[in-house]
This record gives C-alpha cells, structure tokens and sequence, in this order.
C-alpha cells in the first residue's frame, strides 16, 4: 500500500468516526439539535424536525457506509466530502454576514459557530475528499485496519473538541 493510500485509510477512519460521533451526539441530543436548527434557520423553523432527521439519517448513513470496502466506500467518502463541504459552506456564510449560527454538531451543548468550526469542516471535508480520491483498491489485514482505526479515532478527537483544544494550546502558549 502507497503512502497516499495509507493517509486515505486513516482519512476514512478519521471522517468515519467524525460522522459516527456527531450522529450519536445528536440522536442523543436530538430535542436540543432541533431546537437549534428552529433558531439558527428561520426559514426551516416550521418543519426543524424533519430537517433534523434528515441530517441524522445522513450522518448515521454516510457512517456506517464508511465501514464498507469497494465501491460503497468510495460512494460514502464522496457523500462525506459533499455532506462537510455544504456544512463548512453554511458555517462561513453565517461568519461572514456575521450571523449567530447555534452549532449542536458534537452534541446538545449549543453555542455560536467561530473560526474553529470552519477549520474543522475545510479539515473534515479534505479528508473526505481524500479518503475519495485515494482509497486503496484491496481491502487491509484486519490488524492494519485496527491499528488505522486506533489512529482514525485519536485523530478525531482534538477536531470534535477543536475549541477547546486551541484555548488550551493558547493558555500554554501565554504561560
């Protein structure tokens, strides 16, 4: 396997998890993901549940897909890169016009989209298009996909929490 096919593994795993992690939040959350979609999308206000379901479905869906080899992979990191690239682009359309935009993205606890939200959505969508692009041709020894899920996932969470990770390397860095 080539090096762009190993980096496209551990995108997948990245993006895999991303995807599965913010579905789960969500679900979870569901009442507060709706209710944000009613507050940061007037125009959606009058069917936010339905809108809700359908992210969810997306997420849970694209997901799960991930998990797949072959051509259905190849399809879910396709849909991933287009499902993250129409986030990343509502988040820095609301930035630029200066609008309050709730994220319940990782979960219920709701707060105003920043610059953090945009980096991670430009992150997640390239690793989509990545995973895409490059995915290796034959399916890896369960112990190769092991180990690149263990990295997919130690990956992911300093993105998820990309926030607070910046405010805590910015509170080292003032130290």
């Amino acid at each position: 396997m080539s090096v762009g096919e190993t980096i496209a593994e551990i995108a997948r795993w990245l993006v895999l998890w991303a995807l599965l992690f913010a579905a789960s939040a969500k679900s979870i959350g569901f009442l507060a993901f709706r209710e944000s979609i009613a507050e940061s999308f007037p125009r959606l206000s009058m069917r936010p549940g339905r809108w809700a379901v359908l992210v969810l479905v997306l997420e849970w869906g694209i997901g799960l897909a991930m998990l797949l080899s072959g051509g259905v992979l190849r399809a879910a990191s396709l849909a991933a890169a287009v499902l993250f690239a129409f986030f990343t682009i509502v988040i820095g359309l609301a930035l630029a016009r200066g609008e309050a935009l709730v994220c319940t993205c990782f979960g219920a606890g709701g707060r105003q989209v920043g610059i953090a939200d945009l980096i991670r959505g430009v992150l997640f969508s390239l690793a989509a298009a990545w995973a895409w692009i490059a995915a290796p041709s034959d399916r890896l020894p369960m112990q190769a996909q092991l180990l690149l899920a263990g990295i997919g996932i130690a990956l992911v969470l300093p993105t998820v929490w990309m926030r607070e990770s910046l405010w805590l390397l910015r509170a080292r860095a003032a130290e």
